[in-house]
């Protein structure tokens, strides 16, 4: 009967301790979920970290990344897709076909062109290119042109521009899923390649350091001092502390690299066909200036196009000058871009100055031509 009796208790508390195990687990999981909903900037800060890193990937954070280009066979093409391939980089680029003269004075509305057609006809492909962008259904696009070069450190710069952005305006996107927004959603123009800014009155400044960065002493400009803007003075005294600046508000010239919202887009391509403008980058320009679109612009850019001695932006085509603007043709030329150190166009041929593994390409420095 004792024997019994023991059993019977024995029982009882196992299945009292079991029941207490299960309520102190259930406690647990309550309490994890409360402190989880009750806790959003740690949230936060997770999505930080992972937006931060989204903007290493093979697109750069966007949801591609278009050329644009009349023909993929000369050197500008095959050299920035040499350059995409040594720094991890995914392009997309649908060639745009040669626009008849027709079609660019039609237009024109009857105006004549300011400085010959193909300015013209890169405003028409620039509108073709937009609305492929549209149609892909990505809600952000980086758009680059054909002679761009970029250093070999992009991703990582892209990155501290991540975390620029969002942790300037970490509150304004607490409930947001920052994660899928590298760059967040208050912008329209992220202007990363361009020539120059013009500051407005409404212009803000954000400070960071990029330690990839060409040194102050190297950065040229010759359409405005922007690289000596509010220059800090601690960063002429630690040269190892490179100081760049992101200036929300600010009117860059020049497209050689800049990215675009959706909806930007759409507003763009509407504008640009209603009202006739001869150049796309002073259309962009006067929109970032009279504040039609939120533009950030992180100054000095970091991207820039890549020149060759002797030659403009845009060269004549290979039949008018009776020469094949190939890699080989281009291996033979004096060669540099403004303001990158380590050029992934020279670093993915291996041309220039070999310092330790990498190569430089003139950093800086303007060529006795482009005087």
């Amino acid at each position: 009967m004792s024997t019994n009796l023991s059993a019977l208790l024995a029982g009882r508390w196992r299945f009292i301790l079991v029941l207490a195990f299960a309520s102190v687990i259930m406690f647990l999981g309550l309490l994890h979920s409360s402190l989880s909903l009750s806790a959003p900037s740690l949230l936060v800060h997770d999505a930080g970290n992972a937006s931060a890193s989204a903007a290493q990937n093979g697109t750069l954070g966007f949801g591609q990344i278009f050329v644009l280009t009349g023909d993929d066979s000369t050197w500008r093409v095959q050299g920035l897709r040499e350059a995409a391939k040594l720094t991890g980089i995914r392009l997309t680029i649908p060639v745009q076909p040669h626009m008849p003269d027709e079609q660019v004075y039609a237009y024109l509305a009857g105006e004549q062109p300011d400085n010959g057609l193909n300015g013209v006809r890169a405003i028409l492909n620039y509108v073709s290119l937009l609305e492929t962008f549209i149609q892909s259904g990505d809600e952000t696009a980086l758009f680059l042109e054909d002679d761009v070069d970029f250093g070999m450190d992009i991703k990582s710069q892209m990155q501290l521009i991540s975390e620029a952005i969002l942790g300037f305006a970490s509150k304004r996107y607490a409930d947001n899923k920052v994660s899928d927004y590298p760059y967040g959603k208050d912008w329209d123009v992220l202007w990363i390649g361009h020539y120059g800014v013009e500051v407005t009155q409404n212009t803000r400044e954000v400070s960071y350091t990029d330690p990839f960065a060409l040194h102050w002493d190297h950065l040229t400009s010759t359409f405005t001092n922007y690289y000596e803007l509010r220059l800090p003075p601690k960063v002429k005294e630690q040269p190892k502390e490179l100081q760049q600046r992101l200036l929300l508000g600010a009117a860059p010239m020049s497209t050689y690299a800049f990215a675009l919202t959706r909806s930007n887009a759409e507003r763009l391509v509407r504008k640009l066909k209603n009202r006739p403008v001869q150049r796309f980058d002073v259309a962009l320009h006067i929109g970032c200036k009279g504040l039609e679109h939120k533009c950030v612009v992180p100054a000095p850019a970091l991207m820039h196009h890549h020149k060759v001695a002797g030659q403009g932006s845009i060269v004549n085509s290979a039949a008018e000058q009776n020469v094949a603007y190939d890699l080989p043709w281009w291996r033979d030329q004096h060669k540099y871009t403004y303001n990158i150190e380590w050029s992934a166009r020279c670093n993915a041929a291996q041309v220039g100055e070999k310092l330790g593994d990498r190569w430089k390409c003139m950093p800086g420095r303007y060529d006795a031509y482009d005087e």
